[in-house]
């Protein structure tokens, strides 16, 4: 006990370390606001050319008719938004503190997987709306996919269900960004956290590392602060 309260100062010199945690809230609040929107969205882009599709109309709808409607998407949006970044500010300290070369090579694997999974989530949930801005978003992203060499065309029509978007591409993309990911994330993010309970939280070198002078050592930590 005496180790984890000295460990306070320790968190708040080096606030970076709340990314994880940040990260796991969002991720909570995405989860939440995710399955409230999908009370009321229709996820349909079928309809006549030039008129506006039933996922674009329940869209609409969230927004002006259902309490708070605009409260959660916009909650679900932005959340997004900084779900990406406390995830890349966890991954880029997770790779300049090498935390990884401590016996944690599994912890950084996962992490690294899930970051992969954070953009898929990105990339599906963008397309929801089936607005002018997501279909072209969408199309100009699997133009990307399909300069992969030898595979990308057939990642490209796995996605969209084809040569080119179409309904078929919304109801894969709703496919994925509420039932196949979600379930891909429950069990790497559980896994993540159990090697985080079982190994402990990695520290930087200087937060236990004694001083040079032997004077300035009363009250310093001899060793990590977590095992």
């Amino acid at each position: 006990r005496d180790r984890q309260n000295k460990s306070q100062l320790f968190w708040l010199g080096y606030p970076y370390y709340y990314a994880g945690s940040i990260t796991a809230f969002l991720a909570i609040l995405q989860g939440v606001t995710g399955m409230l929107l999908a009370f009321h969205y229709v996820p349909s882009a079928v309809g006549d050319p030039g008129s506006p599709t039933q996922a674009y109309q329940s869209i609409q709808a969230i927004m002006k008719t259902v309490p708070l409607g605009a409260l959660i998407r916009g909650t679900h949006q932005w959340g997004a938004n900084f779900l990406i970044a406390a995830l890349a500010i966890h991954a880029f300290w997770a790779f300049f503190r090498s935390p990884y070369r401590l016996g944690r090579e599994l912890s950084w694997f996962l992490g690294t997987i899930l970051l992969g999974i954070a953009l898929a989530y990105s990339f599906s949930g963008y397309l929801l709306p089936w607005d002018q801005l997501g279909y072209w978003a969408a199309t100009i992203s699997t133009q990307i996919m399909r300069a992969i060499p030898l595979l990308g065309d057939w990642i490209a029509q796995v996605l969209l269900g084809g040569i080119t978007l179409s309904p078929v591409t919304l109801n894969r993309m709703y496919f994925y960004h509420v039932c196949l990911l979600p379930v891909i994330c429950v069990v790497l993010v559980g896994t993540h956290l159990v090697l985080v309970v079982l190994q402990g939280v990695s520290e930087p070198e200087e937060a236990w590392k004694p001083p040079a002078n032997p004077e300035t050592q009363i009250g310093k930590q001899e060793g990590p602060l977590f095992a």
